[in-house]
């Protein structure tokens, strides 16, 4: 077997005359070997197909282009009304009903002595007697605190409450439209469909548990846990021996952690690693320079290390310190950008149209930028998706409505198609590596079509003719 690709600057030359930056180049005094980065195609003489298409098994991983989903787990949600009822008992309540009663008559009685120490003030010595008395009433009597009491506990009823309409009447139409962006495709059916980048929320459930999910805090809903759906990828990868796939872990939702990067951890390590410590994840080689060596779709095929897994801010709670990062783990943004980054607060099509315009219009500062922070230019991705923002949510269920004038599937149905090819076009000469492209409710789109024309490029710009 050859040895594996280097991933570095060095890349490049193949792809100079489509983004015009050999100025920049030079600039920056880097040298550049046009054979490295070139692919031998008469290396291989048994030709077989690499997620469906020949011609892409003898690229470099990260010259191939991926079709993904956004939130791909997001699909038989459950909403999250343990949240909902916390949320509801911080604000009727910050302590126990008891620990403000407590705190209640130890604050009357500061307050009882500061109301008689006014009224002596501001009275002759012969009506003290009168505050006095009142002083003795005020620190014995404490109706006030007691009646406090009652409407704290009222107030913890009716969260109960909250949570019991909640978990019963949310109506299923609600989750559907804000929450489930793979209404229908299981992760099962996108594998099948071929999807191979999958975007995977998670959030911590209790202290023992994390599942798959869509949102955070008082937004989320909670879907499957992670064994059944790391089972059905593992039965699709057997099944399917020539299949390359990405499992990315971005958002997440928990106050600890360490311990949903490490939960996380331990069931990939637990379904795809045998017994005998043969991995199906692949752990690409780092250099010192910051490069990777990767290898091909081929080779990849070829050792069965097939499942590629990225962490985004988890990353970092793995170690290094504590040494519970397995090799087979790769950070985000060392590798590529999430669209997100620079998207993430667009609701509409024309925001999303100009951000995407706004980041290919500065390409060229964006490359240098890499060249310098990371020492390789840093891969792109088109997550051609928007949000949704929830004003009033809690209100919103409290009184069985949609909080939200548009669906999930309505703004996908806006972009889905004409910005997905418009997105195409502005990025295929500005970035020479576009890792994947990922969005909503994939089966009313172009997407695999938008993918296999960038695999088409990418087998251009790297191939020796």
């Amino acid at each position: 077997m050859k040895r594996f690709k280097t991933f570095k600057t060095f890349d490049i030359i193949n792809i100079i005359n489509i983004i015009s930056i050999i100025n920049l180049l030079v600039i920056i005094n880097i040298s550049v070997d046009a054979a490295a980065a070139a692919v031998d195609y008469n290396n291989y003489n048994n030709i077989i197909e690499c997620n469906g298409d020949s011609d892409i098994c003898d690229l470099y991983f990260y010259q191939v282009t991926f079709a993904g989903t956004h939130n791909s787990a997001a699909y038989n949600l459950k909403y999250d009304c343990n949240i909902l009822a916390e949320s509801c008992f911080l604000k009727a309540n910050s302590n126990s009903c008891n620990q403000q009663y407590e705190t209640c008559k130890q604050n009357r009685t500061t307050s009882c002595d500061i109301q008689t120490n006014l009224f002596k003030n501001w009275n002759p010595n012969y009506l003290h007697w009168t505050s006095d008395l009142f002083n003795s009433i005020c620190k014995t009597s404490d109706v006030l605190c007691a009646a406090w009491y009652t409407i704290c506990q009222k107030a913890r009823n009716s969260c109960e409450l909250l949570r019991d309409v909640c978990e019963n009447e949310v109506p299923d139409q609600v989750l559907k439209c804000l929450w489930e962006n793979n209404d229908g495709y299981p992760i099962k059916r996108q594998l099948e469909d071929g999807i191979r980048f999958l975007d995977l929320d998670t959030c911590q459930v209790g202290n023992e548990s994390v599942v798959f999910c869509h949102g955070m805090g008082l937004s989320r809903a909670l879907g499957a846990d992670l064994d059944s759906i790391f089972l059905d990828i593992k039965e699709f990868m057997e099944d399917n021996p020539n299949e390359i796939l990405n499992l990315g872990f971005g958002d997440y939702d928990g106050l600890d952690a360490p311990f949903v990067a490490n939960f996380i951890q331990n069931k990939l390590e637990y379904h795809f690693v045998n017994g005998s410590g043969y991995s199906l994840m692949l752990q690409a080689k780092g250099g010192d320079d910051g490069s990777f060596e990767w290898p091909t779709l081929r080779e990849m095929i070829e050792i069965n290390q097939r499942i590629i897994i990225w962490f985004g801010p988890l990353y970092g709670w793995l170690g290094p310190l504590n040494n519970t990062r397995k090799d087979w783990v790769h950070n985000i943004e060392s590798h590529y950008v999430s669209s997100y980054t620079y998207t993430a607060g667009d609701l509409t099509a024309q925001q999303l149209n100009d951000s995407f315009t706004k980041w290919s219009d500065n390409s060229q500062n964006i490359i240098a930028d890499d060249l310098k922070n990371f020492g390789h230019i840093r891969w792109q991705t088109i997550d051609n998706t928007v949000g949704l923002e929830l004003p009033g949510l809690e209100k919103s269920l409290k009184h069985k409505q949609s909080p939200g004038m548009l669906c999930l599937k309505d703004l996908a149905n806006k972009i889905n198609y004409n910005l997905l090819d418009y997105f195409f076009d502005i990025f295929k000469d500005k970035f020479p590596y576009i890792f994947k492209v990922s969005l909503d409710f994939y089966p009313q789109s172009n997407l695999f079509e938008v993918v296999k024309k960038l695999n088409q490029l990418n087998v251009q710009k790297f191939k020796i003719n």
